[in-house]
């Protein structure tokens, strides 16, 4: 699922309207534009960034991709230490719930997910993979 550019964790402002300004203005857009090594650097060079910046907004970029997982569970991922697919496809399920459940208590939060869904967003992530080249 994507999400407004603006809604990534850890975008600043100034660089979420850059990316607008180039037609970036959707996760997955961005997703595209920062797969490779060489788009990354490209990209970087253009807006005059960090091309490890771009790879960690590209990072959470493929998180959103997992159903159920939009900026805000993204940003609690990221509190949590998992801040990739493959961080996410090695995680133990029922350890992240009560982990994230810890981080973003009822009332904190709309609703934290549940076991079940953590466990769907793991096996998700297993069976995805990643976009990007490392």
């Amino acid at each position: 699922m994507s999400c407004d550019i603006l809604l990534l964790p850890g975008i600043s402002q100034d660089l979420a309207n850059q990316l607008h300004a180039i037609g970036l203005n959707n996760s997955d857009k961005l997703l595209t534009a920062v797969s490779t090594p060489a788009t990354r650097a490209e990209l970087a060079h253009r807006l005059q960034v960090s091309p490890g910046d771009l790879l960690a907004l590209g990072r959470t970029a493929e998180l959103i991709r997992i159903h159920g997982i939009g900026s805000l569970y993204a940003e609690i991922l990221a509190y949590a230490g998992i801040r990739s697919i493959s961080g996410l496809a090695t995680c133990d399920p029922e350890q992240l719930q009560r982990t994230l459940k810890a981080l973003a208590p009822d009332g904190v939060v709309f609703r934290t997910p549940g076991p079940r869904e953590v466990q769907r967003w793991v096996e998700e992530a297993q069976s995805m993979g990643s976009i990007l080249q490392a």
